[in-house]
């Protein structure tokens, strides 16, 4: 892959924690920078389904409590019950075409569903905000 250089000022501090696992990893210290910025920055657009950066790039002007709120929903019961329903039809071989219409707008409201909760949970943590684990919640 291409490279492209760039000065990053730093504070001491930091520089020295980057510095402590760049030698702990046997790495160039902008090896570890660079993997470290990888890690934790949004992905690009072109990795997610199309439709999908609108809206995760719309909770990033979300506050606090908003972000909570998204993190903590579910897909309705009745959505839910319905797309069990259909992917036990699918599993049976009995999906009508319309079904597999319906299956699969479900899928991606679910798609979006689950990676709005990612998202707000990635951003409320780097709010410094603690996240509960999955057996917390």
């Amino acid at each position: 892959m291409a490279k492209t250089a760039t000065t990053i000022i730093l504070p001491p501090d930091l520089y020295r924690r980057v510095e402590r696992v760049a030698r702990t990893r046997h790495q160039p210290v902008d090896e570890v920078a660079a993997q470290v910025l990888a890690e934790h920055l949004p992905r690009d657009a072109e990795d997610l389904p199309a439709g999908y950066e609108d809206a995760l790039r719309a909770l990033e002007a979300l506050d606090d409590d908003a972000l909570w709120d998204i993190m903590l929903s579910v897909l309705p019961g009745a959505k839910q019950r319905r797309l069990h329903r259909l992917l036990d039809r699918k599993n049976a071989g009995r999906l009508s075409s319309k079904d597999q219409s319906v299956l699969t707008a479900l899928r991606r409201e679910t798609d979006l569903l689950m990676l709005r909760k990612a998202h707000a949970a990635v951003l409320l943590k780097r709010r410094g905000l603690p996240i509960p684990t999955a057996e917390e919640l």
